[in-house]
């Protein structure tokens, strides 16, 4: 029988994300079937790809595969508050005794932002993901632990990566833990928002080919699964409680798959979160307002149709779209291919599946009818194009029950697919990545410092569902960073303003430790609290889709709100 670890890591397998509560216990109870508990309401089930899925699983395959995540990018301390709220004699929060988790690509734990004064490491442990020759955590099968004795045994040693041989090549975690927590360095003229505060850092395992394969996501952009995510933040919960730290977990991977409604298997997590005390998240919303991967519309009249067009450019090996209305609307969907080749009104009918084959062209097109999807209960049209043809392609939208109703359209999030696929017509707005539309979490929009302007490519709100998206905004253009291997760089995107604003979430953090009897905050009260210290444009009205409810100021959130 082969080992839990090469089936969780084999491309030979499917990954499965099933909700507990839906799961039939015969599939549960299957002896051929591989499992590993993610929490109390997922389970992932590893699928032999030469097996033939059951009916069930047919049926629902699109709402159980994991989503694909990549990366959100590629000082401003004192204009955001940061440095009165550090050198306030009454204040004084650096983030110590918090705990700041990161699920990304790594961290260079060599480099000095994450030492103190004395060069002692200020990572309390990495889960590396990719590496499976060490010791995986207690509780999970693969990858390799390093504590926090082994990473200070690696920095004093001559071989440190004999030790501990993990590393961010990317660059990108090392960036984020930098921003919201690195070391003061007075020599570069560089620090953290916290930079006291503890790290634990998780470096995810590239999605599988297989996966990446069956949404046709071809890009260069590093890519995630859903479940690797899931697993993750189980993680840094747990050494959090081992530590009794209170925990900020800053997320900085977002995708266009999914409803943009706060539902699927991670936000359905993250949701869960909320009312647990001393755990706090933050997201960021994206960079792709400008980037003409979302289109909205409303279909006229039931005996007309609303026509979508789509440029491909040449050489593309293929991609995949995804459609969300909501009900009563019933809608349908045809095809005209950029030679005129014309696929005619497909019926709804419920999980059906169309293969489609050009006469014309070497393009084949699968269009999957999800009526009533079970994460989110709107419907779902799914297209996956292999070697479509270089040119406008239309897609024709019918509705069977007129409504007035918004239907909505994503394309595959930036770098996720190459050359890129770009709507003619596009909406900048609602385009906050998943899972940065969970309405409980803290979710951050980027801008410009010094001119306080907005980061032209910061995804705009709000969601579909006009929750209120962005929550924050904070500073995410030219910012200082670590960079891998010493020394320092710049970085934008709001990926570093999400990274920001978990340094002024740890300092909240911090001053609730300092109260009697200790607060603990969850993250409805983080984002209440930063909402309510945010500084507002009297020439603007909030809650803003571009804005939030404002720009961050943590030393306003002391002042106004907290003031001890």
């Amino acid at each position: 029988m082969p080992d839990i670890k090469d089936i969780i890591l084999s491309n030979d397998y499917w990954d499965l994300i099933l909700p507990v509560r839906l799961t039939p216990e015969q599939l549960l109870e299957d002896p051929d079937l591989y499992q590993q508990h993610i929490d109390n309401n997922y389970i992932q089930v590893f699928w032999d790809r030469d097996r033939p899925f059951p009916k069930s699983l047919q049926q629902s395959l699109y709402s159980v595969l994991p989503n694909v995540y990549t990366l959100e990018d590629t000082t401003s301390v004192a204009k955001s508050g940061v440095l009165q709220v550090q050198s306030n004699p009454a204040l004084g929060l650096t983030g110590q005794n918090v705990l700041l988790g990161f699920l990304d690509t790594g961290i260079d734990y060599m480099h000095p932002a994450f030492q103190d004064a004395l060069g002692n490491t200020r990572i309390e442990s990495i889960w590396d993901q990719t590496i499976q020759t060490g010791t995986p955590p207690s509780g999970f099968y693969y990858g390799s632990e390093y504590t926090k004795d082994q990473i200070q045994e690696a920095i004093t040693s001559p071989d440190p990566y004999q030790i501990v041989p993990s590393r961010d090549t990317d660059g990108h975690g090392t960036s984020l833990a930098g921003v919201a927590a690195g070391s003061i360095d007075e020599k570069n003229d560089f620090q953290g928002v916290a930079p006291k505060a503890s790290l634990a850092v998780v470096k995810l395992k590239s999605a599988k080919p297989h996966l990446l394969e069956f949404y046709q996501l071809n890009g260069n952009s590093p890519m995630f699964q859903e479940n690797d995510i899931l697993t993750a933040i189980r993680y840094l919960r747990e050494t959090a409680n081992r530590l009794t730290m209170p925990l900020v977990i800053c997320i900085c991977l977002g995708t266009n798959q999914g409803s943009h409604t706060g539902d699927g298997a991670l936000a359905s997590t993250l949701d869960s979160l909320k009312t647990y005390q001393s755990v706090s998240i933050v997201i960021a919303g994206g960079n792709e307002a400008g980037r003409a991967h979302h289109y909205s519309g409303k279909v006229p009249a039931s005996d007309s149709f609303q026509e979508v067009e789509i440029l491909v450019p040449a050489d593309s090996p293929g991609f995949s779209m995804e459609f969300w209305g909501q009900p009563p609307a019933l809608y349908t969907v045809g095809v005209v291919s950029p030679l005129g080749e014309v696929v005619e009104r497909i019926p709804a009918r419920f999980y059906q599946n169309q293969d489609i084959s050009f006469i014309l062209e070497n393009t084949s097109l699968l269009i999957s009818y999800g009526l009533v999807e079970i994460k989110s209960g709107g419907q779902v049209i799914f297209f996956r194009f292999r070697q479509p043809t270089e040119g406008i392609w239309r897609i024709r939208i019918y509705s069977s029950n007129y409504s007035s109703g918004t239907f909505h359209m994503w394309l595959p999030a930036n770098g996720m697919v190459d050359p890129d696929i770009t709507f003619l017509d596009p909406d900048p707005f609602t385009t906050i990545v998943s899972p940065g539309n969970v309405v409980p979490v803290v979710t951050t929009a980027a801008y410009q410092a010094p001119s306080d302007s907005l980061y032209n490519y910061s995804s705009r709100g709000f969601t579909p569902l006009n929750d209120i998206k962005p929550d924050i905004t904070a500073p995410g253009v030219g910012l200082t960073v670590p960079r891998p291997r010493g020394g320092y760089g710049t970085a934008t995107g709001s990926s570093i303003a999400a990274a920001f604003t978990a340094g002024c979430m740890a300092m909240i953090a911090q001053w609730g430790l300092a109260r009697t009897p200790k607060r603990y905050f969850s993250s409805s009260e983080m984002k209440s609290f930063l909402i309510r210290g945010a500084v507002r444009n009297p020439a603007l009205t909030y809650p803003n889709r571009e804005w939030g409810y404002g720009i961050i100021n943590i030393y306003q959130v002391f002042s106004i709100f907290l003031s001890p």
